[in-house]
């Protein structure tokens, strides 16, 4: 496109929104293919738990997920021992804004790694809420270039 030359019209997709929905309790133990339900709806299984040392003292409990719905986790705990515990959570979208697969960090304050896998052995992830997937087709758009045509995908 020449320098000079000015579109005469731009192309806008909409946004994947996610928003908070009704609180879900769900409960699996914290074991490799677990699968968590809404329901009688899987909702995602885990494909791993694994205890990794951080820096200078005491083990993360970090747990990976793989999707098998298309809602967010949202503020999910790790119970143990009688003990509840909130974690970070990471989640990956592909390019279509579609959920694929996320990671649980709970931080523990085990200082060997025997005792952090044994704390794992009898532990349950909870996730209190959940994030649903809205269209935003049907979103307002406006631009202030007058001589320009907004077209919406």
């Amino acid at each position: 496109m020449d320098k000079e030359a000015k579109p005469d019209t731009i192309y806008i997709k909409p946004p994947v929104l996610f928003v908070p929905s009704e609180s879900v309790d769900v409960c699996t133990p914290a074991v490799e293919g677990a699968v968590a339900m809404i329901g009688e709806d899987e909702w995602f299984s885990i494909r791993s738990v694994d205890v990794v040392r951080q820096y200078e003292r005491g083990y993360n409990v970090v747990i990976t997920i793989d999707a098998l719905g298309t809602d967010l986790p949202r503020f999910p705990e790790l119970h143990y021992n009688g003990l509840e515990t909130g974690g970070l959570s990471s989640l990956t979208l592909d390019p279509d804004g579609t959920f694929v697969v996320g990671e649980f960090i709970f931080a523990t304050d085990c200082e060997d790694e025997s005792q952090a896998a044994e704390l794992v052995s009898g532990a349950e992830l909870v996730v209190t809420e959940k994030l649903v997937r809205v269209e935003a087709k049907d979103i307002e758009v406006q631009s202030n270039v007058i001589a320009l045509d907004v077209v919406s995908e």
